[in-house]
């Protein structure tokens, strides 16, 4: 197994030059992928560089938009883009799949032959972050073909895309396949379940749904524990995925925080699954349908997922990155996939999350997605989600 280096550039909107770039990424020497991290706010800036960039570089690349990045070289950074070049004696590829949603077996199915011989996939996608759990379902099909394949990456920022050398994909899931790297995983959340308080049991659900809590009409059931009507609780999950809720929250938690914290517990700090030991997961319900009885949820919770109240206080999110350097001792390079929701859980501290960052004492990428991919291998049981929400994951290189 090969190590991998990580050389780092972070381009802001008034300076972004693709000529740097290609210099940049000719000088790192044995470059094998590009790592591109867009959070560029305006879409047709956005469109025209990537489109100029895909034909200027020769490497292979992985483009993504996400809501802001941290490097060692620019702290936390937005309305940027950052690089991250791979460089080593391994191999690389770079793909991409239209997502066909009416027949996610036909898209798996074109996916998997790609994959073989890969030992580490990063993976990006282009979907609304109503389609999450359709990401879900063709992650895990794909782990279940290949057991030992590390998974790992996140889902674009608003307004969802990715690119590779063959285009823009607005609909499109992204792979760069790595082949024999040696590298490890990390998974954690902030996230803590309450003592001493009530459980809720998946009793019905789908790969997209929940029917059932407890033998009970899973809608009726989290309206009660809300306090409020299914069409408030949509309304309020609404506005958190605009693509400037970051900017709006952030307002209102200098503004009201009463409101905000309506706001939070309405939508995602109220009920959560066990990730591991003591970390969390939390249930984020996109769509609540009397109609239909049941909710549309970010990934697969299967009959028997026990859903109990969690917390996400700030002591226990900050610390996720002590554990990260506790758990990863002489780690070299490493990219980062952080859910963008973690920043309300840190009242938007960027400035701790960077002081934190730097005593990792390594090179690293960290991004914001909405919606991060991974898990550790091989998974426990084929039911394992590969798509969370609230938690951060990370790449280890040696």
């Amino acid at each position: 197994m090969s190590g991998v280096e990580l050389d780092i550039l972070v381009q802001g909107s008034d300076e972004v030059n693709v000529e740097e770039v290609k210099e940049f990424i000719e000088f790192c020497d044995n470059a094998k992928l590009v790592l591109v991290h867009s959070s560029l706010k305006e879409d047709v800036v956005n469109l025209g560089f990537f489109q100029e960039f895909i034909e200027e570089i020769k490497t292979p690349l992985l483009g993504v938009g996400v809501s802001g990045s941290y490097t060692p070289q620019s702290g936390y950074v937005e309305d940027a883009v950052a690089f991250g070049v791979l460089s080593g004696d391994f191999e690389a590829e770079v793909f991409q799949e239209r997502i066909n949603y009416d027949d996610i077996e036909e898209t798996a199915g074109k996916i998997k032959p790609k994959l073989k011989g890969g030992n580490t996939t990063i993976v990006h996608s282009s979907n609304s972050y109503y389609h999450l759990n359709y990401v879900d379902m063709i992650l895990r099909r794909l782990q279940n073909e290949y057991p030992k394949l590390q998974i790992i990456g996140g889902n674009s920022a608003p307004e969802p895309f990715i690119t590779t050398k063959k285009g823009v994909f607005e609909d499109h899931i992204g792979f760069a396949i790595l082949k024999n790297v040696d590298n490890r995983f990390f998974l954690d959340s902030g996230g803590r379940f309450q003592k001493d308080t009530w459980e809720f049991e998946v009793t019905r659900s789908d790969e997209r749904h929940i029917y059932e809590l407890n033998r009970e009409n899973a809608v009726t059931e989290y309206c009660k524990l809300q306090h409020f009507r299914p069409y408030f609780v949509n309304m309020l999950t609404r506005m958190v995925l605009r693509r400037d809720l970051a900017k709006i929250l952030k307002k209102l938690s200098e503004t009201n925080k009463d409101m905000y914290e309506v706001v939070m517990k309405a939508t995602i700090k109220t009920l959560g699954a066990r990730l591991k030991k003591e970390a969390t997961e939390p249930l984020f319900p996109l769509n609540l349908d009397e109609e239909k009885s049941s909710f549309l949820n970010q990934n697969y919770k299967p009959r028997g997922t026990k859903l109990n109240p969690v917390t996400n206080e700030y002591d226990d999110t900050i610390q996720v990155y002590e554990n990260l350097a506790k758990e990863h001792p002489g780690r070299r390079n490493m990219l980062v996939f952080e859910c963008g929701y973690r920043p309300f859980w840190l009242n938007f501290d960027y400035q701790a999350v960077e002081k934190e960052y730097e005593k990792l004492d390594c090179n690293y990428l960290a991004s914001y997605y909405w919606g991060e991919y991974g898990n550790y291998i091989p998974t426990p049981k084929e039911n394992q989600n590969i798509v969370h929400a609230g938690t951060i994951k990370a790449l280890i290189f040696k």
